[in-house]
């Protein structure tokens, strides 16, 4: 945020390399960027862990306030790129909640073979009418069903860029078993450290603030 883009870009490199060196051969990486250097990180990642060892691109949608200051859409995502440092990263697939109104009713025979389930409340609405129908399918990569860090959230430590638990909960069980080593060098707020020993992992985190 406070340096140009070829400083910031050299400096993102030396960091990457400096990371490299001490992962595992089954360890995963997930870097964490908005619109401004997703593009021009990829690049960099592509030179360093190799084109071959990049999996995802995830796409983080949230429901956040502000409009744009002038021509455009609400810029209303992040991007994390997911790169393996080897060819046989750990791996445990997760799902996610896929929402249609299309599904049949979860009573039905076909709603039955379908796996169709119904939330208990209306997700806008929260009392008052039956939720919306959906199906558990593996985890996409368009995560639009986490929500960002609101004011009155109870998970609010007052950092600026602070994310929500469910994110890194998402990705450090992806990526890692239980007594594995989970490390964020970049850790703001803490959240990976606390996640991580929630979810029985070791954990190292460091942020020069």
């Amino acid at each position: 945020d406070i340096w140009d883009k070829e400083r910031y870009l050299n400096w993102m490199f030396e960091n990457l390399v400096a990371i490299k060196t001490i992962m595992n051969e089954t360890a995963s990486i997930y870097v964490h960027l908005d619109w401004h250097m997703v593009h021009y990180v990829k690049v960099l990642m592509d030179e360093i862990f190799g084109e071959e060892n990049f999996i995802n691109e995830i796409v983080w949608g949230y429901k956040t306030g502000g409009v744009p200051e002038k021509v455009g859409f609400s810029k209303k995502h992040d991007s994390i790129l997911f790169y393996s440092k080897g060819n046989n990263p750990t791996w445990n697939r997760s799902f996610q909640k896929s929402f249609a109104r299309t599904l049949p009713e979860p009573h039905t025979n076909s709603g039955r073979k379908l796996g169709v389930l119904r939330d208990k409340i209306c997700e806008l609405c929260e009392v008052g009418h039956p939720g919306q129908k959906y199906r558990m399918v593996i985890t996409r990569d368009i995560w639009d069903d986490i929500n960002a860090i609101f004011r009155n959230d109870v998970e609010l430590v007052d950092y600026a860029t602070q994310k929500p638990e469910a994110l890194l909960e998402r990705i450090i069980k992806a990526s890692s078993n239980e007594g594995m080593l989970v490390c964020d060098f970049f850790g703001g707020s803490g959240v990976t450290a606390a996640v991580a020993a929630k979810l029985n992992r070791r954990f190292i985190t460091s942020d020069i603030g």
